[in-house]
């Protein structure tokens, strides 16, 4: 009976523990384009927690294929927002976009960055 108590709590224990495998971590990869679908390189984007927004999680600059790519503890809603001030034929350009983190995964996402609204005359 001792040998079947043992095995019974052997099983069980290797039963949770490999069910408790949280898997890796959250990834994004967010691509920034003009309106032409051209990739913008220098582009700042961040990303925000909600609701609030007014915690930065991350911020990094495209590369030159208009990317960037961030790594995260934790699963999650978060907001981004990009733009660029000047760079070669582009002048105060913006845009904004929404990831959702999940592990294992990685969000890919791509935003175009467009002429600020200005208010009519």
């Amino acid at each position: 009976m001792k040998v079947f108590s043992t095995l019974t709590y052997l099983f069980i224990a290797v039963f949770l523990f490999s069910g408790c495998s949280n898997g890796a971590d959250p990834e994004a990869e967010i691509t920034i384009v003009d309106i032409k679908d051209r990739p913008i390189p220098g582009a700042i984007v961040e990303l925000f927690s909600r609701p609030t927004n007014l915690i930065s999680e991350d911020i990094k600059i495209t590369n030159e294929d208009g990317k960037t790519f961030h790594k995260f503890v934790f699963e999650g809603t978060l907001d981004v927002a990009a733009h660029i001030n000047t760079f070669q034929n582009y002048h105060n350009l913006s845009g904004v976009g929404e990831i959702t983190l999940t592990r294992d995964e990685i969000c890919k996402i791509t935003i175009t960055l467009t002429e600020p609204v200005v208010g009519e005359e």
